[in-house]
């Protein structure tokens, strides 16, 4: 078997395996309690005057920072689902009505998890918000100040990598999750010695990009063992975005097609269900279009017309009014067979999508996501405070374990419970930076942050 479905009772339904579970999760709580414990004794810095934050968000990293795509899709979504939950899934971690209410300076719509908590904590603390778009190629400039539209925080899904935590200020974590993959129908064919190879799709500048020679080779013999087939029929592809992906895994053309996609797993399941949900969409549109043609056309017949220029001559029937906008320089309406046509391609689509792509629960690696800031923030101390009394909410708690379901693994609970519990410790008199604040930014990161394969950091 290539994917496991399978859930480990001990663990308590985890998303990680038992192995992953008992060792790499509790490792990285040691490795929470020693950072923590450093960054939140050295004390509150003073504020700066400026009450407005600037908020990086991405649009495609949903359940954890997204945009809204267009007005009337939430609005579709609103007559499908009183809760606003997203239609292809009813337990998928989607924006509540209340958690649409993040307009950025462009008019756009941004929703998620680490969004929420951004915007909660600008409330707290009373200030102003402006939301930047960032994206995999630029956030980390934005953030250091080394491009246009410099960030306050970043909060999107980004993993806390010992290169981001050198270059940056790190939160407290905000989650933890598991790079895992999506498998296309009719892989089965592919593994072991059948013919062919198998092309693994991955978003470039993430922590699924296996941008070196090394990172390949990691990734070929994981897959290797995972799927009992040899390293060299692996190949690679880059995928502009998660959306992209998932239509990668369903295409026909083998110039466009993928296997496999890597990903961190919440992501790929909002990828999917937000295809099947568009998928749904556009079905529904075209059911409505042949219905109305129908409609038009069965009136045509029983109406004949009654002018005494026309008489005798049946009203116009949907092909005439076709060739009459065609005569006219309009776009030409689809035909009665093209809507017949395109209902059955997406007919077949939402199977596939449906029935045909597997989220896999086997791990690759452990992600543990942060709000990262400018280093020498003058809002890390502030943060943290609220973050652990965010994470003490048991409301909070419920509400997210509800929404993520089996991705709020049992492993976050516990580095929920640890990172409650440290103490704030005494304050303590020194500079936290040994720098300016106002230098920070062009001290503490390298003009190659952005681009090392190490730095890789988010999905």
């Amino acid at each position: 078997m290539y994917y496991s479905t399978a859930i480990c009772k001990s663990c308590r339904g985890s998303v990680m395996n038992c192995y992953s579970l008992n060792v790499r999760s509790f490792t990285l709580v040691a490795v929470v309690l020693s950072v923590i414990i450093i960054v939140q004794t050295l004390g509150p810095p003073a504020f700066a005057q400026n009450k407005t934050l600037r908020i990086g968000v991405r649009a495609d990293a949903a359940p954890f920072s997204a945009r809204w795509e267009r007005d009337e899709d939430i609005e579709s979504d609103r007559k499908r689902s009183a809760a606003g939950i997203d239609p292809a899934d009813p337990n998928a971690a989607n924006p509540t009505e209340g958690e649409r209410d993040g307009i950025g300076e462009n008019g756009s719509q941004y929703y998620g998890y680490s969004v929420e908590l951004c915007l909660d904590f600008a409330r707290t603390e009373g200030y102003d918000v402006e939301f930047e778009p960032v994206d995999p190629s630029n956030r980390f400039d934005k953030l250091a100040g080394t491009s246009e539209n410099r960030i306050d925080i970043l909060c999107g899904a980004t993993t806390a990598t010992l290169n981001v935590m050198k270059y940056f200020d790190v939160s407290l974590y905000t989650f933890l999750t598991a790079t895992s993959y999506l498998v296309a129908p009719g892989i089965e064919k592919k593994i072991g010695s059948g013919p062919g190879s198998i092309t693994i799709g991955f978003r470039e500048k993430t922590t699924a990009d296996p941008t070196d020679k090394v990172g390949r080779d990691d990734l070929r013999q994981r897959f290797a063992t995972l799927l009992k087939t040899p390293t060299g029929k692996f190949r690679f592809k880059k995928k502009a975005s998660h959306d992209d992906a998932v239509s990668a895994l369903i295409s026909g053309d083998p110039n466009k097609h993928i296997d496999l996609y890597v990903a961190d797993r919440p992501i790929l399941v909002s990828a999917l269900n937000r295809e099947i949900a568009r998928t749904l969409r556009a079905l529904e549109n075209l059911e409505n279009k042949l219905a109305k043609q129908e409609k038009a056309d069965e009136g045509a017949k029983n109406q004949p017309s009654t002018d005494p220029q026309t008489a005798g001559v049946d009203a116009k029937s949907g092909s005439d009014i076709r060739d009459d906008a065609e005569r006219e320089g309009q776009k030409q309406p689809m035909s009665k067979e093209e809507v017949e046509k395109a209902i059955a391609e997406k007919e077949q689509r939402l199977r596939l999508l449906k029935e045909g792509v597997v989220v896999s629960t086997d791990v690759l690696h452990i992600q543990p996501y942060a709000l990262v800031l400018p280093k020498c923030s003058e809002h890390l101390f502030r943060l943290n405070h609220f973050l652990a009394e965010r994470f003490r909410s048991a409301e909070f708690v419920e509400k997210w374990k509800a929404r993520f379901g089996y991705d709020f693994d049992v492993a976050m609970e516990k580095i929920i419970e640890f990172q409650t519990s440290i103490p704030v410790g005494a304050s303590i008199d020194v500079e936290r930076c040994t720098w300016p604040a106002s230098q920070a930014a062009s001290k503490a990161q390298p003009k190659s942050v952005a681009t090392s394969p190490a730095d890789t950091a988010s999905q």
